[in-house]
């Protein structure tokens, strides 16, 4: 009876152990990452639902390029550089999800060292989480950005959903309105 009880209490103790990071901690470590320019551990914090949904975004973006000469207009030869780099934009769809976010995020912090350096004088105040449901949740913050000597604090929602046991993050609406806006400029251009 006392092996019973103490195998009992282990398996509880190792499923403890094991038990997933609180939402709090996991925003901490993606804002983290984020600040220092460790897109791959970024990449890390993300949902593989997340992942593909941006990879289906520059899918579509690849699609409505097409075959564009860049070369003949610099705005979107940057802009195509940022989001794909070196690659040709047809190459997207048979691409890793987590590669191509990673990917994008490096060339979007070296393309603009002006937000690296607002990402890395900012700073985070973990608020707590609202459940929505079992299996997803939004941790809330406040952001505080210097840029240009001057302070600018806001409320922030970060949303998580469960991939197994641990919180992951989900695209934010930043990223896609951004990624959304080079799609309309190159479309007009």
């Amino acid at each position: 009876m006392k092996n019973i009880i103490l195998t009992f209490a282990f398996v509880l103790f190792a499923l403890a152990a094991r038990a997933a990071a609180p939402p709090e901690e996991v925003a901490r470590g993606y804002m983290d990452s984020v600040k220092s320019g460790d897109m791959e551990r970024v990449g890390s914090y993300m949902h593989p639902a997340a992942l593909e949904k941006f990879k289906g975004i520059l899918v579509q973006l690849a699609a409505v390029i097409g075959n564009v000469d860049a070369e003949t207009d610099p705005k979107k030869n940057t802009a195509i550089r940022i989001l794909f780099g070196e690659e040709k934009p047809q190459n997207v769809k048979d691409a890793v999800a987590k590669g191509l976010f990673v990917h994008f995020l490096t060339n979007l912090s070296q393309a603009m060292p002006m937000l690296r350096q607002m990402l890395n004088d900012s700073a985070y105040d973990f608020i707590g989480h609202v459940d929505e449901g079992g299996n997803q949740t939004h941790v809330v913050y406040r952001a505080t950005l210097t840029t240009g000597g001057a302070a600018v604090t806001k409320m922030e929602v970060l949303t998580l959903k469960r991939d197994g046991e641990e919180w992951k993050v989900m695209l934010t609406g930043d990223i896609e309105s951004f990624v959304g806006g080079l799609t309309r400029q190159l479309q007009h251009k």
